[in-house]
């Protein structure tokens, strides 16, 4: 009994003013800075389509896959991280409005997974670099004893 009392006062707090205002901010830079890397993404895709390499005269085939293949991957890690942040602003920001906790908690949800996601990505590059050295290491050592 006690438990679902206090989970009631929890679930019950009021947002201050002040902190309306400070999320509502937050809200607004999630929002430009989601659609800033869209952007991003499409100047990208664009110009691995049809831009030029680094001042190269003629592109080549390779340069041309390389920087398409890397746009794509760009875009299938950006758009579901940054969809993520877009839809914790308007959540958030629906909820300031309409003053509806529902919204509010959807708007935290999409924020843990934002953050979940680039938790999971940091990781992968972390372990990535790691094997980066060790073989980096690996070969010099290996290297080193053939001489």
């Amino acid at each position: 009994m006690e438990n679902q009392q206090s989970s009631e006062n929890l679930f019950g707090l009021s947002i201050s003013e002040e902190t309306k205002q400070e999320l509502k901010t937050l809200s607004t830079w999630a929002r430009i800075t989601a659609i800033a890397a869209f952007v991003s993404y499409g100047i990208s895709l664009i110009v691995a389509f049809i831009g030029r390499q680094y001042g190269e005269i003629e592109p080549t085939g390779a340069s041309r896959v390389g920087s398409i293949i890397g746009a794509l991957i760009m875009l299938a890690i950006g758009i579901p991280l940054n969809l993520y942040l877009l839809n914790f602003a308007k959540s958030t920001l629906a909820s300031l409005h309409s003053a509806d906790s529902n919204n509010l908690e959807d708007g935290f949800y999409n924020l843990r997974k934002y953050f979940k996601f680039l938790g999971i990505l940091l990781i992968i590059v972390l372990i990535c670099l790691g094997l980066v050295v060790v073989f980096a290491m690996l070969g010099a050592l290996i290297g080193g004893l053939n001489r």
